[in-house]
């Protein structure tokens, strides 16, 4: 298990327990309710680069009424490797944790106050908070900038196009994110030094992965053959900690495809061969059956033997569901 999200407590209740951030009380109180929320959220431990299934097709395929997290509060860990989308300018931040939250359940922190003002409409339709949390330097801090999800029609809400790495990336817009303050008082240094336009797109930027890893986990779990699986928190581990004084380790989930799902069939899991064919990846995607039901295909090798694959595959160790 990662456990950044016990390190980012410890290192951030250093800080504030330092006066770190004393001369900058809206940005204190900010951190102080991002360690409260961490602790009460449920932790999920996903891949590299938060990437549970395909990232880009979970956008073309989440329906606005699917925008719901699977508990109030979330926090989502992943080590981020793919360097080759980090936008020009940027720097690479390895240890990652996407802190999300249900505006409506949680409504009555600043920062679901600061989401309120960013998007008005969430007293309205509610939404999705996301809030990156990064290691930096040597510490664990939040983005300047999150992201605010309204759950509303698609339609109705729409962003400009937002490049994605080297990439523009219009699939955004089916969200309708908004950009939001975090830390307050760097904010405001930042628009008085580069303005609203340009501080709040790379804000966005900046967010762009962490609402990749809430929107993926979403998708994924509307899936019906995918699934949660429960990896306990360390009994032996977490006594020595209390001797000395540390928090405790957290028990994490994990998302798994269940393969054997009854009514699913072998055409559905994509396990048959095609005649014809020469061998090659059929990539996981997520695949509507005739019922409304949508389930998740993983990676496969199509027609496994029957002529060379033209290109090489990494492939990440799965656990057993």
């Amino acid at each position: 298990m990662l456990n950044y999200t016990v390190h980012a407590m410890e290192s951030m209740t250093g800080i504030l327990q330092e006066g770190g951030f004393a001369s900058y009380p809206a940005t204190e109180r900010a951190i102080e309710e991002i360690v409260t929320l961490l602790d009460k959220a449920v932790k999920f431990e996903l891949p590299d680069n938060g990437a549970i299934i395909d990232r880009e097709k979970s956008l073309e395929v989440l329906d606005p009424e699917l925008l719901h997290l699977p508990f109030p509060v979330v926090a989502l860990e992943y080590a981020y490797t793919d360097e080759s989308n980090i936008p020009d300018g940027s720097i690479a931040v390895p240890k990652r944790i996407a802190l999300c939250f249900e505006y409506e359940s949680n409504a009555n922190y600043l920062l679901s106050n600061s989401a309120l003002r960013s998007h008005p409409s969430l007293a309205l339709v509610g939404g999705i908070v996301v809030i990156p949390v990064m290691f930096f330097q040597g510490m664990w801090v939040p983005a300047s900038w999150g992201c605010v999800i309204p759950r509303e029609d698609a339609a109705t809400v729409l962003v400009s196009r937002v490049a994605f790495g080297h990439r523009d990336h219009p699939s955004f817009s089916r969200v309708g994110m908004t950009v939001m303050p975090v830390m307050l008082e760097a904010c405001q240094g930042l628009i008085d030094q580069f303005g609203a336009s340009h501080s709040e797109e790379n804000g966005l930027k900046d967010s762009l992965d962490e609402v990749l890893a809430a929107v993926t986990l979403m998708a994924a779990l509307s899936c019906s053959n995918v699934g949660l699986q429960d990896m306990p928190a360390p009994d032996k581990l977490n006594k020595k900690r209390q001797k000395s004084g540390k928090l405790p380790l957290y028990g994490y989930k994990s998302v798994v495809v269940l393969t054997a799902q009854a009514g699913v069939g072998n055409d559905d899991l994509g396990g048959h061969e095609q005649r014809g064919v020469h061998s090659h990846l059929r990539r996981g995607h997520i695949r509507r059956l005739g019922d409304n039901r949508r389930i998740w295909i993983q990676s496969t090798i199509v027609n496994a033997g029957k002529g060379l694959l033209d290109q090489s595959y990494r492939f990440a160790k799965k656990s057993s569901p």
